[in-house]
């Protein structure tokens, strides 16, 4: 059997160790699992042997008989030593098994020989898989075959789509509790944190199963540096990647179906504001507002990076029927991302005429009416084979956002805000006077709009927080515009703060 076929038999193996391990090993308890995925691990080394032809299998008789008896150990007895053992029994057979499929004499090795043995196995543990994908597999030699292309583009197709559906399906799911049963009706969708835990354990399983079975390919004694030399392999190979219209519109096109599915079922709800909320039975505006706002901030926000990633994987492939399906599909998502984003500013809107400003929701808002704009920027240049313009033009609205902010000053827009509405809600001074230095002159013009009682409490809170800061003030160095304006505004009403600390007012509150 070729160096190929063998490598591809090591990849297939490798990614079903993953999934069977993901299923078997996350339970947190060693036992049965344990054994059943060490089991298929040993028989999967047994059959790499056999797919190589060795015919000298006689010496791994024995290493098979000590990584079996760890094995039945793990399932044997739950004492956490002795599964503890029973591990590093399993793993250093396996590490000889490897020390072997290397042309090495395991009857005749020392103890030095042992101790290469295990750093051996660590090596193609960790590294091999690089080896394995970039250097073993020849893809341009695998890729010849129209029929084979085509099966290998829809498989990354899909392969790309599959995370892809999970996170934001996941972020959808959190933003919105009816989707999220629609989603868990139809497919028992997870959550965000289970989905990472899945994909990073089998993934994490199949790299490291993957570059130690790599150690039983054919002609293994000739390429012991192999792993070094396939790092920069690797580096060489990445410039060359490319993805045609099946890889790039089978993951945009079922996220899409996706977002669309989101918008459709819940098109009156995302847009229904405050006659739905309090039409519905169970709904808060907590729930409506704060819990869907930042998860279709981060939809937007997520969206953006991998259209990109998407156009310049397409560039790279140079298919004109790719770009064109491209154009389409990226077209349709940024409409309907659209739409999500308008839906999550109506909800922040709901959300701060009830709740009031923070600066979390006031710098993620300001993000995501900059995600706006840059899609916007993204459809006339990028969409329109100006991809050469996007960055600088991203660049421009950034610092465009960011001078806005400045000026805007959004300490001082919170306090004006909150202090509007303070008569209708819960006030919270103590956040208030937290906002720092931007937020004094204007809190403190606002000061006669609030009850008695709490102008009485701040007005004394910022002279007392004032008067702490007299050493930090003396020295010039720690001078900005915000604290001497903050200065000024005491200094010009020192005299009716002093006043209003003085009125009587009860001992708790803000």
């Amino acid at each position: 059997m070729s160096r190929q076929s063998t490598a591809l038999r090591v990849l297939e193996v490798a990614l079903l160790m993953g999934l069977f391990g993901d299923a078997l090993l996350r339970s947190g308890r060693l036992g049965l699992n344990l054994f059943l995925w060490m089991g298929a691990l040993i028989g999967g080394v047994f059959l790499l042997l056999r797919w190589s032809r060795r015919t000298d299998l006689k010496q791994t008789g024995l290493l098979f008989a000590l990584a079996l008896f760890g094995v039945i150990g793990i399932a044997w007895r739950a004492s956490p030593t002795l599964k503890f053992l029973d591990v590093c029994s399993i793993l250093f057979a396996l590490a000889l098994l490897v020390w072997y499929g290397r042309g090495r004499d395991v009857r005749v090795a020392g103890f030095i020989d042992y101790i290469g043995a295990i750093l051996t196995a660590g090596l193609h543990s960790a590294l091999g898989a690089v080896a394995l994908l970039f250097y073993d597999i020849e893809w341009k030699r695998l890729l010849r075959s129209t029929r084979t292309r085509r099966l290998v583009s829809v498989t990354i197709g899909v392969m790309l789509a599959i995370p892809l559906l999970l996170v934001f399906g996941a972020l959808l799911a959190s933003a919105d509790e009816i989707f999220a049963s629609l989603l868990n009706g139809l497919f028992g969708y997870p959550s965000i944190d289970e989905i990472f835990a899945h994909v990073f354990f089998t993934l994490f399983l199949a790299w490291v199963v993957g570059g130690f079975l790599r150690a039983f390919l054919p002609d293994g004694a000739k390429r012991a540096d192999l792993v070094n030399d396939a790092l920069q392999l690797a580096s060489r190979a990445v410039p060359k990647l490319s993805l045609g219209a099946i890889e790039i519109g089978i993951p945009l096109g079922l996220l899409n179906l996706l977002f669309l599915t989101f918008v459709i079922v819940q098109f009156r709800y995302l847009f229904g504001g405050a006659p739905l909320v309090e039409m519905t039975e169970g709904l808060t505006y907590a729930e409506y507002a704060r819990r869907g706002f930042f998860e279709l901030v981060a939809v937007a926000a997520l969206a953006l990076p991998l259209l990109l990633a998407a156009h310049w994987f397409i560039e790279r492939s140079g298919e004109r029927s790719a770009e064109r399906i491209y154009r389409s599909l990226a077209g349709m998502q940024l409409c309907l991302l659209g739409i999500v984003m308008l839906s999550a500013l109506k909800r922040m809107l709901l959300y701060t005429e009830v709740y009031g400003l923070t600066e979390l929701r006031v710098y993620t808002t300001a993000l995501m009416l900059w995600l706006a704009s840059v899609f916007v920027w993204f459809a006339a240049t990028v969409l329109r084979r100006r991809r050469s313009r996007f960055l600088r033009g991203a660049i421009a609205l950034w610092f465009v956002m960011l001078i806005a902010l400045h000026a805007l000053n959004p300490s001082a827009f919170i306090v004006g805000v909150n202090v509007a509405r303070a008569h209708r809600a819960p006030f919270d001074g103590a956040y208030l006077l937290s906002l720092g230095e931007d937020a004094l002159p204007t809190l403190i013009r606002e000061l006669p709009k609030l009850e008695e009682t709490q102008r009485a409490i701040v007005a004394g809170k910022i002279l007392a927080l004032w008067e702490g800061k007299a050493k930090e003030r003396e020295d010039l160095r720690n001078w900005t515009f915000a604290a001497w304006s903050a200065e000024r505004a005491i200094r010009q009403r020192e005299a009716q703060l002093l006043e209003w600390a003085a009125s009587p007012h009860p001992s708790g509150g803000n």
